[in-house]
C-alpha cells in the first residue's frame, strides 16, 4: 500500500518540538526503516525545505512532497479558500494513496475536511481526549468546544484510530461513545536520547550551581498546566518529614509562565520550603537528561495522562519513579513504579518518604525494566504496521457498499415524471446505499426497497461524513430552497434541472413578503459586474418589475461555485459552464424522456443514465486553480504586506495545481 504520513505532529505549530511532534518523529521514522512492504510518503504544507530523510537510517521507501502554505499557514487555517483541498485531491490522485495517516487531529493549524479523503482509507492517531474530560477548565466558551468537537467528529469519519494507550482507548469508547472495535492501542515509546549516562563531578557542579541546587533531590518534570499537580506534589513535599526534606530539594523541571513561577514561590513561602523548592524553568535537551540520571526519585503524580512519557524517560535514565494510580499511568508503571493517588496530598506525601526511605528501589527497577521493554519504537511501529495494513485486509475481505445522499425536492415528486425519478433512485441503490432528504413537508408513500432511505432533511448534518457523495437535484421553484444551506456547507454533486436558477433567487430574496435587494444584488454579483447588478436593481425597485430582463439575467454561480461537480442536461449547458471557467467537472446527461408508447423509460435506457450518474460520481473532480483561488491568495498576501520572496513561494505553490 502507499500510505501518506501527515507532518502536522512534526512541524505543525501546535506540535513541533512537543510531546506529540517528538512522538509523531520516533514513530514514523521507526515505521519507515522497520516496512519492507509498504510505501510512504511524507506529506508537508508546513515546511517546504524540510527533509525526513536526514533524520533516518533508512528510507528507500520513503518519499516527500512539500509545498507552501503560505506566512503563518494561512492556508492551511482558512477553510474559505479551496487550494488545499485541490493540492490533496491531486497529491493522492498523482501517487495512488492508499491510506492517510493523520498525526495531530487537534493541532490549531490542521483544518483538513473528512470528505476531502474519501477516496482513501484514513487513519488518526489519538493522545488523549483530556480537555474533553475536563471541559470546565479547557473550555471557556461554547466556541472552542464546538471547534473541539469538530476535531472529534472528524476523527470519528477515520477507517482506524490508534491510541498511545489503552487509556485513551477507554476514555474514546466511555466518553464519546467511539466503536472499541475501531480503536487500535500502539502505546508510546521513549526516545532514544534518553539513557544512562555517567556524569562528571565537574558537570554536577556546574549543573547544581547553575540552578542553585545544594543536595541530592526529587525530580518532577511535566507542564504549565494544573493537570500536572505541581501545586500538589509541592505542598506533599512540604508535609514530609523535616529529616527527609533536609536531605532531598524538589526540583521542578519544566519550562513555566511568569505567572505559575509567581505562583509556585509563592506557595513555597507559604509553606515553608524556602531554598527546598526549586524551580528550574526551561532546561536544554543535555540538562533534561542530566537531571533524570541525578535525580533520586522522578515524582510525576499527574492528575491525568494519555501516556506520561516523563515515566518511561526515568527508567530508561535509570531513575526510580513515583506516578499516579489513575489513567495510562498505572497501565504504564504496572509494579515497576510507586503509585499514589494523586488528588490525596497525604497519599503523595506518603508515597515519597516510602520511595526514599523503605522501597527496595533495585527490585522497583528491575520490575521497571522489564515494563520498559514494551514501550519501544520497534513495537510502536509494527503495532502501527499492523493496523494500518488491516484496513487492507477487510477490504480484500468485504467490498464495503458505498453510501449517497440525495436532495430531492417535493415538487417533482408531485408531478407525472416524478416516477421516473423515482425509477433512477432505485437503479443507483443497485451501486449504492441511497438516503434520499426531503423537505419538512413530505411524507414518504413509496417503498424503494431496502437499499433506499428517504429522511427529513434534517438529519442529513449528523451523518454527512458517512456519504461517499451528495446529489443536489435544484430546480427554480420554492421546493428547492430548504437545500441551498445544505449546499453552501457541504459540497456534493449539482444537478442542474434548470441551467438558470433566477427565479430560485426571486424565491429566496423577494417573494412571500421579503424584498431583500441587498442581498439579491450580492447574490447576482457572483456573475454579472456590480454596475449591470445595481442598474438591474434599480430598476426592479422603480417598479420595471421581473418583465422581460428576467430572461436577459442568467444566475447560476451562488449554486455552482459551491459545488464539487455539476450535471446538466444539454451540451449547450456543459459548453456554457466550461466557458465560465468555474474549474469544475461538468457532465451532460439527458433528461429522461419517455420514448415507449406506454410513456415510461426502457430498462435499457433507466441503466445507461444510472451508469452514467455513477461513473461521475465516481470520478475524481479535477484540481486546478481558476481566478476566486488567485485573488484569494493575492489579496491575503497584500494584507501580509508580503515580500518579494513570500509571493515567489506562493506562486510556487499555485503553479503546482495548473
Amino acid at each position: 500500500m502507499k500510505i501518506a504520513f501527515d507532518a502536522t505532529g512534526i512541524l505543525g505549530p501546535g506540535s513541533k518540538n512537543r510531546g506529540i511532534g517528538n512522538y509523531s518523529t520516533g514513530q514514523f521514522a521507526a515505521m519507515v526503516e522497520q516496512d519492507e512492504e509498504n510505501e510512504y510518503f511524507f506529506f508537508n504544507l508546513f515546511e517546504e525545505e524540510f527533509s525526513f530523510k536526514e533524520s533516518i537510517t533508512e528510507g528507500k521507501n520513503l518519499k516527500e512532497f512539500s509545498l507552501y502554505s503560505g506566512k503563518d499557514y494561512f492556508l492551511l487555517k482558512d477553510l474559505g479558500n479551496d487550494v488545499v483541498r485541490k493540492i490533496i485531491h491531486k497529491f493522492i490522485k498523482e501517487n495512488r494513496i492508499d491510506v492517510f495517516y493523520f498525526t495531530s487531529p487537534f493541532d490549531g493549524h490542521m483544518k483538513y475536511q473528512a470528505e476531502w479523503f474519501k477516496d482513501v482509507k484514513t487513519v488518526v492517531l489519538v493522545y488523549d481526549i483530556i480537555p474533553y474530560i475536563f471541559k470546565e477548565r479547557y473550555f471557556p466558551d461554547k466556541d472552542t468546544l464546538d471547534w473541539y468537537m469538530g476535531c472529534v467528529e472528524f476523527i470519528r469519519s477515520a477507517d482506524r484510530i490508534q491510541v498511545i494507550s489503552q487509556s485513551v482507548k477507554d476514555d474514546l469508547v466511555q466518553y464519546l461513545q467511539f466503536l472499541p472495535d475501531k480503536i487500535d492501542v500502539i502505546w508510546g515509546a521513549v526516545d532514544k536520547r534518553y539513557h544512562k549516562m555517567e556524569i562528571s563531578t565537574e558537570e554536577k557542579q556546574k549543573l547544581f550551581h547553575k540552578f542553585g541546587i545544594k543536595r541530592s533531590f526529587i525530580m518532577c518534570t511535566g507542564g504549565d498546566d494544573e493537570r500536572k499537580n505541581i501545586a500538589g506534589l509541592i505542598e506533599a513535599y512540604s508535609k514530609m518529614n523535616q529529616k527527609i526534606r533536609e536531605k532531598y530539594q524538589l526540583v521542578i523541571v519544566c519550562k513555566l509562565s511568569s505567572q505559575a513561577v509567581e505562583k509556585y514561590e509563592k506557595l513555597r513561602e507559604d509553606l515553608g520550603c524556602e531554598g527546598q523548592v526549586v524551580l528550574t524553568n526551561f532546561v536544554t535537551d543535555e540538562e533534561l537528561l542530566q537531571f533524570y540520571n541525578l535525580a533520586a526519585l522522578m515524582a510525576f503524580p499527574s492528575i491525568y495522562e494519555g501516556f506520561g512519557l516523563p515515566v518511561v524517560e526515568a527508567w530508561a535514565c535509570g531513575t526510580p519513579v513515583l506516578t499516579s494510580n489513575n489513567s495510562s499511568l498505572v497501565q504504564i508503571a504496572g509494579a515497576g513504579a510507586v503509585l499514589v493517588d494523586p488528588y490525596s496530598i497525604e497519599d503523595i506525601a506518603r508515597g515519597l518518604e516510602f520511595a526514599l526511605t523503605e522501597c527496595d528501589l533495585d527490585n522497583l527497577m528491575e520490575k521497571a525494566a522489564e515494563q520498559l521493554k514494551q514501550f519501544q519504537w520497534e513495537r510502536v511501529a509494527q503495532l502501527s504496521i499492523d493496523s494500518i495494513n488491516s484496513l487492507n485486509r477487510s477490504q480484500k475481505k468485504e467490498e464495503r457498499r458505498k453510501s449517497l445522499a440525495l436532495f430531492f425536492s417535493l415538487s417533482p415528486m408531485q408531478t407525472e415524471d416524478s416516477g421516473e425519478g423515482m425509477r433512477l433512485i432505485s437503479e443507483l441503490s443497485k451501486y449504492y446505499d441511497v438516503d434520499v432528504f426531503m423537505d419538512d413537508d413530505y411524507e414518504p408513500d413509496v417503498n424503494l426497497g431496502d437499499k433506499v432511505h428517504i429522511l427529513n432533511h434534517n438529519k442529513y448534518r449528523r451523518q454527512s461524513q458517512k456519504y461517499f457523495d451528495t446529489i443536489y437535484q435544484i430546480g427554480n421553484s420554492d421546493a428547492y430552497l430548504y437545500m441551498l444551506p445544505y449546499i453552501w456547507s457541504y459540497s456534493g454533486t449539482v444537478v442542474l434541472n434548470q441551467y438558470n436558477l433566477y427565479e430560485l433567487a426571486v424565491n429566496l430574496y423577494l417573494t412571500q413578503g421579503r424584498q431583500d435587494y441587498s442581498k439579491f444584488g450580492k447574490l447576482l454579483s457572483r456573475d454579472y459586474p456590480q454596475q449591470a447588478v445595481d442598474e438591474y436593481i434599480s430598476n426592479l425597485k422603480s417598479g420595471g418589475g421581473y418583465g422581460h430582463q428576467v430572461r436577459h439575467m442568467v444566475v447560476n454561480r451562488f449554486v455552482i461555485d459551491y459545488a464539487r461537480k455539476i450535471i446538466v442536461h444539454s451540451n449547450e449547458e456543459k459548453r456554457k459552464l466550461l466557458e465560465k471557467d468555474i474549474g469544475r467537472n461538468v457532465c451532460y446527461i439527458p433528461y429522461m424522456k419517455a420514448e415507449a408508447e406506454d410513456n415510461l423509460l426502457t430498462k435499457e435506457k433507466l441503466s445507461t443514465v444510472a451508469k452514467r450518474y455513477v461513473d461521475f460520481i465516481e470520478c475524481q473532480p479535477s484540481v486546478h486553480v481558476d481566478e476566486d483561488d488567485i485573488q484569494y491568495v493575492s489579496k491575503t498576501l497584500a494584507v501580509l504586506d508580503a515580500d518579494e520572496e513570500e509571493i515567489d513561494k506562493m506562486s510556487d505553490t499555485l503553479t503546482y495545481l495548473m
